[in-house]
């Protein structure tokens, strides 16, 4: 609210409240998912390091304490068309939706593939990353899906904590249950690493390698 005092106009509110999101940016931070409260505990300890995701959920929280209309978005293809697993923020203005991106450090980003989503589904989607080799992350995996059970990038996600736990059996069943993507997408990279994942475990080299490819 002290960021958007005296302020009338919803798409200046959103914008004053990107604009001091994207002073704080650590590229290099490890995957983990955070509510809005321990992003915003977080925000003035620069020992932790917060992605996209963490400056998404932020930025929501923010927007609706201040009579917004924000949800989270799940990106998977930026302004130049290249495929990438990111997070943003939308939000509902007098001009339309508009992007609000404080790692892209763009409000108004036009992605060229991203899906808004409900707070059921962003739930959900929180569940599905985590750091790596975290005990915790093949249990929120499988709440995750629980919430959204037909989310593919979800279902990627548990064949590869499963992977990360050395269970390729159960990987396998979970990825054999999933249908071969036909676009060269997020979905289709990650489908086809995993494949050659356990290809590889398996010992079947020549296919591992075709996968990969």
């Amino acid at each position: 609210r002290e960021l958007t005092r005296g302020i009338e106009k919803d798409v200046d509110k959103a914008r004053a409240i990107f604009e001091t999101l994207s002073a704080r940016l650590d590229p290099q931070g490890q995957m983990k998912s955070r509510t809005a409260r321990e992003v915003f505990d977080a925000w003035k300890n620069p020992e932790t390091r917060l992605v996209c995701m963490d400056l998404a959920v932020l930025f929501v929280a923010l927007a609706r304490a201040a009579d917004m209309n924000a949800f989270f978005v799940n990106v998977t293809k930026d302004p130049d068309g290249v495929v990438m697993s990111h997070a943003c923020a939308a939000v509902f203005t007098g001009q339309g939706v508009l992007l609000a991106d404080p790692a892209f450090h763009w409000f108004g980003v036009p992605h060229q593939q991203f899906r808004i989503l409900d707070d059921l589904q962003t739930a959900a989607f929180l569940c599905f990353y985590n750091r790596a080799g975290d005990p915790r992350e093949l249990a929120a995996c499988r709440a995750g899906l629980k919430l959204w059970p037909d989310f593919v990038q979800g279902q990627l996600s548990l064949v590869g904590a499963l992977g990360g736990a050395r269970r390729m059996v159960e990987a396998r069943q979970v990825l054999a249950d999933i249908n071969e993507p036909q676009a060269q997408d997020l979905e289709a990279a990650r489908y086809w690493s995993y494949q050659g994942m356990i290809a590889a475990h398996e010992h079947r080299w020549t296919e591992a390698e075709a996968h990969l490819r």
